[in-house]
């Protein structure tokens, strides 16, 4: 997977006004462990499926940090990927699938079928490569799998909303299924150049307003506790010749003097992403739409270029000024200078703002000179 893919993606997070729980990504040519780490998105889990001897295939799935979550299956068969993970909240299991064209389709769906049969609630979704708007039997087949599962399919069959678009045909090869019969879904077909296929916006019920997070921490108010170390001290008639009594003076005035504090938490950082890098795929997607009805246009296909290249500029151009001034912010301060390195490492946003407990190493060294 190429790392301005997944930028993008970072950025398409940024610009929805509420959180996206779980993000689905198929074809994503994963090659080993390592490239898998590299893109990770801050705030978000990664569970993911790859080929271990061949290119190509490959599935992922990105569930946000905020939902209580695990792995529960995974294979990779005949080329073909299942990817199930569980989301306690909802106590559901969401699965993605990948189909590859040249796959026996009895065998797959022989597999696809155990898979379904597992789940109690489900959703899964999947690049099957079965086109639902085709009459063949093995969408017939395929069908049947589905429905004697007691699953349903949620695409609206039509072309109008077909999930692969060519200048000769119209396909639905992506699809969603799920055994929730009870259960109110808002599905969106959107269409943008970060795949050849469209990509598919799904809500699960209504989306309820996200409070601000807190967290309760104890501090400690160190004029009381000055004042009671002095008072202390001084009802301590015979103090000068019980110095083995420090610690317990110390620990009561410290125990009588913290405080229960609340602190909102502030949401993590935006980082590099900005408003214009935003603007400029919208821009580049909307021209991209356009260049689709008209693809001999060689005045649209120019700006087309022009735009992607420099949306793929910008994006780089944000990151490497980002990160160049924060190195530069943390150079006289080793302690931040490996706090940031280590978000790089391991692709994560600074997500912690309760205040920074410091060394004690001075406390010690203070009592220990008297």
């Amino acid at each position: 997977m190429k790392p301005g893919k997944i930028d993008e993606i970072k950025c398409i997070i940024e610009a929805f006004k509420t959180t996206l729980h779980v993000i689905i990504l198929t074809e994503t040519w994963i090659k080993d462990e390592a490239e898998a780490q590299r893109v990770n998105i801050p705030n978000y889990t990664h569970y993911y499926n790859y080929r271990k001897n061949s290119r190509g295939g490959g599935v992922s799935i990105y569930v946000h940090n905020n939902l209580k979550h695990e792995a529960l299956d995974e294979k990779c068969e005949d080329g073909n990927h299942f990817l199930w993970i569980h989301i306690d909240k909802l106590c559901l299991d969401v699965g993605v699938v990948y189909r590859q064209p040249a796959s026996n389709i009895n065998k797959f769906l022989e597999t696809y079928d155990m898979h379904l049969t597992k789940r109690k609630r489900g959703v899964v979704f999947g690049d099957l490569n079965l086109n639902l708007l085709s009459k063949e039997k093995s969408i017939r087949e395929y069908r049947r799998v589905v429905k004697v599962n007691g699953f349903k399919i949620i695409n609206k069959i039509d072309k109008s909303y077909c999930t692969r678009e060519t200048p000769t045909s119209k396909t639905i090869l992506d699809h969603i299924c799920t055994n929730l019969l009870q259960n109110t879904f808002h599905m969106s077909v959107i269409e943008s150049c970060l795949s050849d296929h469209k990509q598919i916006y799904l809500e699960i019920k209504q989306i309820k307003t996200e409070k601000p997070s807190r967290v309760q921490y104890e501090a400690v108010n160190y004029i009381g506790y000055y004042n009671s170390v002095q008072n202390l001290i001084i009802a301590n008639n015979h103090f000068d010749s019980k110095y083995y009594e420090l610690e317990s003076i110390l620990m009561q005035a410290l125990a009588k003097n913290k405080v229960a504090k609340t602190k909102i938490l502030n949401p993590p950082r935006k980082d590099w992403i900005n408003k214009t890098l935003i603007n400029s795929i919208n821009e580049r997607n909307t021209i991209w739409h356009d260049l689709k009805q008209n693809p001999e246009d060689c005045e649209l296909k120019e700006r087309f270029r022009k735009i992607r290249n420099l949306t793929h500029i910008n994006i780089q151009s944000a990151k490497n000024l980002y990160y160049q001034t924060a190195f530069k912010n943390c150079k006289s301060k080793p302690l931040k200078m490996w706090q940031l390195i280590n978000s790089l490492a391991h692709n994560t946003a600074k997500t912690n703002t309760i205040p920074i407990i410091y060394s004690r190493r001075p406390n010690y060294k203070y009592y220990g000179n008297m």
